[in-house]
């Protein structure tokens, strides 16, 4: 019988899946913002979050637990990226009163790299600490 925690683990990879494949459909679908750029960026983003669960469950079956939760991190930080991206569009208009359609792009640029940089930052942490 699986745990809370292995059905925490199966939940989020499934929603993961689904919001994947939904946003991918969307992009295409409803034209983004920032053109072909931002519908590529947008299917890197949700095919790399797609490999880091593939390769978590991997990882977990084969019990490697500290690879698993790595490769976990990942897929959640690159799940955040769009809410992480909200917080300067919002910046960008509040500050510096530009629109949301000319930050978007911009501001997904942003959320990606502070959410990888955040993850990089505690892996990093995580290694010195193991040391």
């Amino acid at each position: 019988m699986a745990g809370p925690t292995q059905e925490l683990g199966k939940l989020f990879i499934a929603s993961g899946f689904v919001s994947s494949l939904g946003v991918m459909h969307m992009v295409i679908v409803f034209p983004a913002l920032g053109g072909f750029l931002t519908q590529g960026v947008t299917y890197a983003i949700c095919l790399s979050m797609v490999a880091a669960m593939i390769l978590a469950y991997r990882a977990i079956r084969r019990r490697e637990v500290m690879l698993h939760m790595r490769w976990m991190r990942l897929a959640f930080a690159l799940g955040l990226t769009v809410s992480t991206a909200r917080i300067y569009i919002t910046l960008a208009d509040t500050v510096f009163s530009v629109p949301f359609e000319q930050s978007f792009t911009i501001a997904s640029a942003l959320g990606l790299a502070t959410n990888l940089a955040v993850v990089g930052f505690q892996e990093r942490r995580r290694k010195i600490a193991r040391s």
